[in-house]
């Protein structure tokens, strides 16, 4: 049996989606079972297990480098970008939050709905993950979010804004965690 997703059923009826190199993925119900071959150690190693890649009420697919969810969470990422995004541990951060309804990857670009992330482009994006901003929340949940040609803009008396070097700085010594941007400053 193949689904609309091209994934073949085992004989339990448990979706299986194979890849080149032995890489299998088992799900069952919704929840990813096992893994093995390159896909498994990779995944383990990125930890997104951890990050719960495959959300209870959603849909997963691999195909190509791309990772395409449903029911409101990703919707697609593509090729260097996905193996980025998963080695820097964005999906610990929860990149697309509970109430956001879109995250488009495009050309390094990202997009959020609901007052949440509004973009980001190209190696600021990157910088971004590397320095784990999304474990600090680096969007509160008040305020919005802007990056411009190296700057971070926020809403609602949080960060107004940081440049070049000071941006960096501040994700590499992980100063969201401890708020740097006091609510009332």
């Amino acid at each position: 049996m193949v689904d609309y997703y091209g994934r073949m059923a085992d004989c339990k009826g448990r979706m299986v989606d194979s890849y080149r190199n032995n890489g299998r993925l088992l799900w069952e119900n919704g929840r990813l079972l096992s893994e093995n071959g390159i896909l498994l150690s990779e995944n383990g190693r990125l930890l997104w297990e951890n990050g719960r890649l495959l959300f209870e009420n959603g849909r997963l697919l691999w195909e190509y480098g791309r990772l395409l969810w449903e029911n409101g969470r990703l919707l697609w990422e593509n090729g260097r970008l996905l193996s980025e995004n998963g080695r820097l541990l964005w999906e610990n951060g929860r990149l697309l939050w509970e109430d956001g309804r879109l995250l488009l990857w495009e050309n390094g670009r990202l997009l959020w709905e609901n007052g949440r992330l509004l973009w980001e482009y190209g190696r600021l994006l990157w910088e971004y993950g590397r320095l784990l901003w999304e474990n600090g929340r680096l969007l509160w949940e008040n305020g919005r979010l802007l990056w411009e040609n190296g700057r971070l803009l926020w809403e609602n008396g949080r960060l107004l804004w940081e440049n070049g070097r000071l941006l960096w700085e501040n994700g590499r010594l992980l100063w969201e965690d401890g708020r740097l941007q006091r609510e009332n400053g």
